[in-house]
């Protein structure tokens, strides 16, 4: 089993897709200013790490699973009724 990439991978992986992009963007309208970006590197950074506080917050809400609760969830009890 493959673990979860490290905060340095993951940072690598979203440059990599924004280089990536502001490369295809540069090609079909034109150069982005070094200024225009590391604005768009910043703004990357946010949105990414916005979406790990709000992925925290949602697990942090969540009541731990019962050995109960598969069994609710999926309309069977433990002898398949």
């Amino acid at each position: 089993m493959r673990s979860a990439p490290s905060e340095e991978e993951d940072r690598e992986r979203r440059r990599r897709i924004l280089d990536a992009y502001l490369a295809d963007y540069e090609r079909r309208k034109g150069p982005f200013s070094q200024q225009e970006k590391e604005r768009a590197e910043q703004l990357l950074d946010e949105v990414f790490a916005e979406e790990e506080r709000l992925a925290a917050e949602s697990l942090r809400d969540q009541p731990p699973i019962t050995k109960a609760e598969p069994e609710a969830i999926l309309g069977y009890g433990p002898d398949g009724v």
